[in-house]
Order: structure tokens, then sequence, then C-alpha cells
């Protein structure tokens, strides 16, 4: 019998035919080609996943006479409508482990990548763990792209933002594959929650946005620009348990991450590889064009969102023009004026008239929310968040890619103020009943789920069961409605801090000592990772080891009178207060890797030389300053205002050599 050779394989069709297909001119044999094509094949794959922000497609789909046109919501995302082209998670092998994680279930696949469930079996907790779909690990251009998520997403530490915890690379069915192991979250995006839910009220608006802009902030702080923020690409995040039989309160909810930083570039190629990449609809003019991009862009692209929140309503058609957006002062008629300002500045077409920085937008929406306090304006809202934490206990979704953009300003929480903050009185009585058991991990958890009014009372009682000699009305602290924000200890008995980690966003944390005889706090280790951003720890005298802190956030640390002798594990990076007077520090070079570090107060140190602070830009340094030498260090400091208390040129008219 002859044999039958097999047929040669079918090329790729041209990037314009699998065009054509996305929008349904194609056909059926193209299609059923597409179908099982795409998987094996990372070039048709890129064509399918980059379609949807391709300018001569959009500009195509504008041109007439054109066959029955897709709706318009379907243009703003043209990669949503890949189902049947891209083949649904159900065909996508599931490999037994990847490194150290145990695979336990499939989350998502894409052309790019795979997205599972697994198990870290050293810490015992599940996470999100992405890897390149076989084929796609032999294309150079995805590999790069892969690498460019990983440094971006291990680059950046914020509540706000999802968190990559390994990078890695492990052999799994014979090959070597890339890997981002990252949180897992519980929710879903703000484009699923917007299809079925009203418009929120003012108040969460302005809190939705100053969360998204305060991870844009750490990103651009990072050197990141997203290039792709969107309602898609913003998760709203909901605590376990919170269900319809709640009070109706509304608790910590609704956090919003940052995710996809798949677009994401580094400010140092001025935005301008692949500059049109993006979401029509949310992109800025300068983008559409393939301009070079800043963080005004992201800015532009947060200001869409928060229009269409508020609105329910786009600010911008999906075909990439730009027409003038109806005044939100007509659009919403509860809008308050300080968030209906703010939104119009950053959607303005000229980068000029937005705002220059995302801590400007943080700090403005801040304010905006405390504008807009009272009542929630309707139930829908709350029963919207109640089907949200209700979805969060079944659905997991994937984790996402990072991405590029422009050093900006730090992110600063302001210090609340004592008029509108709720300043809780010494809590006192018996220790409440819940959670039982040691402060582990899911004690944690257990009180993060609480109303924060609860998490304090709860934190508090725990601090006094586990240290003898504390009780309640040492503890103080300040309380929003989402959250504790400021939790103070003022004892000598503390020694275990290990249930503060219940307060999962609290953002200033002190431990002081009373003299004469001083605190006995010496571990750290349960701030390790938080996200703290002003610490003090004064007046604790055998308190010595910083290295825990690696990793926190802190913009101000207090750490006078202990017996810390070196600032070599101080984050250095964010700092800008630092307090060590009357510690055994000795050596000061540290400073040098503190570029935002403003004001320093060393003395009463055994400080050997002040040298390592010429050419810092400190502002403000309260030292002991003797000799001629320490002068000329002094003079060599370009930005310093004052000395010891008092202004620069007082400081000179009185110095004296005292040795």
């Amino acid at each position: 019998m002859p044999r039958t050779e097999s047929p040669p394989p079918r090329p790729c069709p041209p990037p314009e035919a699998v065009r054509e297909a996305l929008l349904g001119r194609a056909t059926s044999d193209l299609l059923d080609f597409l179908s099982t094509h795409v998987s094996d094949c990372p070039t048709c794959a890129a064509v399918v996943e980059e379609t949807h922000a391709a300018p001569p497609l959009l500009a195509a789909l504008r041109e007439a006479p054109l066959p029955s046109l897709p709706p318009a919501n379907e243009l703003a995302d043209l990669s949503s409508r890949l189902a049947g082209i891209i083949p649904p998670p159900s065909s996508v092998h599931l490999p037994d482990w990847v490194g150290p994680y145990r695979v336990k279930e499939l989350l998502g696949a894409g052309g790019m990548g795979i997205v599972y469930r697994a198990e870290d079996m050293a810490l015992g907790r599940d996470v999100a763990l992405k890897v390149l779909r076989p084929g796609a690990d032999r294309d150079p251009r995805y590999l790069e792209r892969f690498a460019r998520e990983a440094r971006a997403l291990a680059a950046v530490h914020h509540d706000h933002i999802v968190t990559v915890f390994q990078v890695g690379e492990a052999a799994v069915d014979g090959r070597s594959v890339p890997f981002l192991a990252m949180e897992l979250l519980r929710g879903q995006t703000l484009q699923d929650w917007l299809r079925v839910n009203p418009p929120p009220p003012a108040r969460l608006v302005a809190r939705i946005g100053r969360q998204a802009a305060g991870g844009l902030a750490a990103a651009h702080a990072r050197g990141l620009l997203h290039r792709d923020v969107k309602p898609a690409n913003l998760w709203l995040e909901a605590p376990v348990g919170w269900t319809d039989e709640s009070d109706g309160a509304l608790p910590a909810v609704a956090r919003m991450k940052l995710i996809d930083f798949g677009l994401a570039r580094a400010a140092d190629d001025g935005g301008r590889t692949d500059g049109r990449a993006g979401t029509p609809g949310y992109m800025p003019p300068e983008q559409t064009r393939g301009d070079a991009l800043d963080a005004r862009s992201d800015l532009f692209a947060l200001g869409c969102v928060l229009y269409e929140l508020y609105t329910g309503a786009r600010a911008f058609p999906t075909d990439g023009s730009f027409p003038a957006p109806l005044r939100l002062t007509n659009a919403a008629t509860d809008m308050q004026t300080r968030l209906a300002a703010l939104i119009e500045r950053l959607v303005a077409l000229d980068p000029a008239d937005r705002p220059a920085t995302a801590a400007e937008v943080e700090r403005e929406l801040i304010a905006a929310e405390a504008e807009a306090t009272g009542p929630l304006a309707n139930r829908a809202w709350r029963t919207s968040l109640r089907r949200v934490a209700r979805w969060s206990m079944m659905a997991v979704t994937a984790v996402v890619a990072v991405a590029a953009a422009v050093v900006l300003l730090p992110i600063h929480d302001p210090v609340p103020d004592p008029a509108t903050a709720q300043a809780p009185a010494n809590i006192r009585g018996t220790p409440h009943p819940f959670p039982d058991g040691p402060p582990d991990d899911e004690w944690c958890r257990n009180v993060t789920h609480r109303p924060p009014k609860e998490q304090f009372k709860l934190v508090t009682a725990k601090l006094a069961e586990l240290n003898p000699g504390f009780t309640a009305k040492d503890a103080s602290g300040w309380i929003e409605p989402e959250l504790v924000i400021r939790f103070t200890l003022r004892s000598n008995a503390v020694r275990d801090i290990r249930p503060v980690r219940g307060l999962s966003e609290m953002k200033f944390f002190g431990v002081m000592g009373v003299p004469p005889d001083g605190g006995n706090l010496t571990d750290l280790s349960p701030l390790a990772g938080m996200p703290l951003k002003y610490l003090t720890l004064h007046d604790q005298r055998n308190l010595r080891d910083l290295s825990p802190l690696k990793g926190c956030p802190l913009v101000h640390l207090d750490v006078r009178r202990t017996a810390v002798d070196s600032l070599a594990d101080v984050p250095g990076e964010w700092l800008e207060e630092l307090a060590v007077t009357g510690s055994k520090v000795r050596d000061l070079s540290a400073v040098a890797r503190m570029p935002r570090l403003r004001k320093l107060e060393c003395d009463g140190c055994p400080i050997e030389s002040l040298e390592p602070l010429a050419g810092t830009g400190l502002r403000s340094l309260l030292a002991d300053i003797r000799t001629h030498r320490d002068l000329t260090v002094l003079k060599r400091m370009p930005n310093i205002e004052r000395v010891n208390n008092v202004s620069l040129a007082e400081f000179y008219r009185s110095f004296t050599v005292t040795d």
C-alpha cells in the first residue's frame, strides 16, 4: 500500500488576516485553524493580544462603509472577544509541581501565560503562580516581556499593588520555565463590578481613587509607568466573611489593587517603545500618538476611570478620539466640588493641565473623601460590596505583569487630624473572648476582618494577655472608618508585639518606654513586611536589631535612647526623618543611601565623624558639632537650613570650638 505523507504545516496567516478574524470578517476555515493554532504559535498569539491597541485597526473601524460593526463597548477591549480563539482553561496541561510550588488548579490562561493556584509548601499558603505557555518560552519577545513583568513587580511593594513573592525558573515537563509567584487575589475587577452595579457615592469614588493613586505613586517612584490603567486592571478586594448577614456597616472592604503591568515601561526609555499600546477610551492623546509618556499619562487614565466610576459613562469614546467630556458638575448632581475639579484636571487633554504626580492626586483625594463625608448614598452599593465578598470566598483571580514610569515624589499618608479622627479613650475591661489562641497568622487574619474599633480592642487585649504588667490603659490610637491608622503603646512591660500584625494597614506605630528604667522590647520581627511609614521605638534600653524593618516603607523612624549601634539595616529608600539621639551609633555612612532624608537627630551618640553627611540633602541636623572639621562638613551640606534647633546663620554666629 503506498505510503501517505503528512501534509506540510500550514503557515501563519498574515497579521491583517488575524485582525479581520477578530472582527468576524474571516472564513470559517480560517477561524477553525486559528482556534487551535494560536495556542501553539507565540507570533499569532501576540497579534491577538495586541490587536485591541493597534492604531491601524482603530482607523479602519472609523472608515465607511463597514459591515455590521460590533457594539462600542466591545471595541473598548477587543482582546476580551477571543473566546474560541485562545483555548479554554480546560485544554491546558496541569503540572504537579513548578519549582517549590505544588499546583492545585488552573485559574486562567491567555495567549502568553497560564496562571495556577499553587501551594507554597515551605510557608503553607496558596499563591497565584504565573508561567509562560508552552511555545511562548521559545520566543525572545515573550521572554523579554515576562522578565520585564518580573522586574517591575519585584521592585514595588505597596498595599495597592499586587505583591510578588518569588521570581524563578523551574523544570516543567522537560523544559525550563520562568515563573512568578504572587499573592492570590479574591474579589473581582472594577470592570466586572461596574457592569452590574450603579455608580457609588462620591466618598467611595474618592476612596477607591486615592488607593489607586497611592499604588501609582509607588510604581512611579520606582521608575515605572503602568500605561494601561483601566477598570479591568483595578482589583476590588473584599474580606472573606463579610456577607449579607453583616450589620450593614462598611468595614475596610473594596481595597483597590493595581494589576496587569504587562505594558509597563521604565522611565529611562521615555515611554516611547510601543508608545501606542494601551486601551482606547483610557489612554491619553500623547499615548495614542506614540509620543513620550510620563506619570501624567497614567493620571489621565485614572481620571477616566474615576469619571466612569461616578457618572456611569465614559469620559471619551473607544474609537481613539477626544471630544470634550461632559462637565462633571452637569453630569452628577451630588458630586463634591473638590472631587469634580480634580477629575476634570486629570482628564485634561494637555498634560501640562493635569496634576504633576500621583502623590499629589492621592493627597487631593484624601481631602475629597473627607469633604464627601456622610452616610452611604444608597443601599445598592452596600449590597454590591457584600456580593463581592461572597464571590471572594469562591473566586480567586489571576495575577499580572508590571510596568514603566518616571521617578516621582514618595507617597505620604498625612498625620490624622485629631479634630476629625476618632481618638478612642483608653480602652478598659476584660480581654475580648475572640479570637482565642496565640497571635499567629490565622489569629491576625481573623482580627483583620473585624471592624476597626473591634480590631483595636482585640489587639490591645491580646497584648495585655502576652505582656504581664501591660494594661489596656497604656494603649491609644486613631481609628478611621475603614482602618486603625495609628496604634501607640506607652509602657515598659511590652516585650511581645505579635498581635499588632492584626492591624494589617496600620501606618503609625509606637512603643515608647518610660524613663528612667525604659522599655524591654527587643524583637521587631512581627513588624516585617508591614506597611508602616511612621515608627517610634524610643527609650527601649535593649533594642538593637533593626533588620526586621527592611522592606517597610518608613518615612519617619525614631529609635532614640536605645542600644542601636548600626544604621546598616535601616530601610532608607523612603526615609525623611531619622532620630538616633542617645543611641550607640558610631558610623553615619548609611545616610548616603537615604536619598530623601531631610532631618537627622544624632546628638549624644559616639559619632566618629560627620564626614558621611557631606553632600547629602539634609535640611535639619541635631548633632554634637565641636570642631572646625565638623564645621567644614556642615559647609559642604548644600541644603542645610537648621542646626541644633536654630537657623544656620544663628548657629554660625554662636559656634565655638569645644575640643
